[in-house]
């Protein structure tokens, strides 16, 4: 008898919350990048409404005001200290934040004997994964002109469709969708820990559009893919707090 898509997600997770002495790492990140895979799949128009949705609100709403958005920060937070930190957060924000995250995650689940914790780490990699794939094609095949390069160009905002020129990857944000996907799965196993960590993604966010590497709908449209590439675990991890 065969088994739905329903029921084979259903039996990896049960698989992978169950208590496991001798599962190395690398078994346990394969069943939970199995297991993202697979519920993306299920939920695949879920995803894909949402997509449409936040491209829709970041594009057709949020980009004819957002010309401003930028500056307005350099205004409000002038000066070579707040410059500095957003250089700083920007280079910290992709992966080295993230190194940090998943790192702590596993110190602090062998020093606890928290499972959660390990969970948290395979989760972060998984999301982090799927993120990046989407963020990267996406980049590529949208083409916008980052705002600096427009400013340098003095040239108006523009897409040129599919392209491999790292000028004309703004669309969307890869250090947002990066650092929220990494964030997300900590903050929602424990908030206590993920809130500081959010916090930190967010200043990342910000630090992109201070320095004119992207817009706010950019942005906005990471946010959605971190956020979206996240709910796996969220679903992983609430399973897991029950049993």
């Amino acid at each position: 008898m065969k088994t739905s898509a329903g029921e084979r997600l259903e039996s990896l997770q049960r698989k992978i919350i169950a208590p496991q002495e001798s599962a190395s790492f690398w078994t346990t990140l394969k069943q939970v990048v199995g297991f993202h895979w697979k519920w993306y799949c299920a939920h695949a128009w879920m995803l894909l409404g949402g997509s449409l949705l936040t491209a829709g609100i970041a594009l057709l709403i949020i980009r004819p005001i957002e010309s401003n958005f930028n500056d307005a920060l350099r205004t409000t937070l002038p000066g070579e200290g707040w410059s500095n930190a957003a250089q700083f957060l920007s280079w910290s924000g992709e992966y080295s934040f993230l190194l940090f995250v998943f790192i702590g995650s596993l110190l602090l689940g062998r020093l606890f004997k928290n499972r959660r914790l390990f969970l948290v780490a395979h989760c972060l990699l998984a999301s982090l994964l799927f993120s990046t794939l989407v963020t990267r094609t996406g980049k590529a095949a949208i083409g916008r002109l980052r705002p600096i390069s427009a400013i340098e160009m003095q040239v108006p905002d523009q897409f040129i469709g599919p392209t491999m020129t790292p000028k004309y990857h703004s669309f969307p944000s890869g250090h947002t969708s990066a650092s929220f996907s990494g964030a997300t799965p900590l903050f929602l196993s424990h908030p206590i820990l993920g809130t500081p960590v959010i916090a930190y993604a967010t200043c990342v966010s910000l630090s992109r559009a201070y320095n004119r590497q992207h817009y706010l709908s950019d942005l906005i449209a990471g946010l959605w893919i971190g956020f979206a590439c996240s709910l796996p675990a969220l679903h992983l991890l609430r399973r897991d707090s029950i049993n």
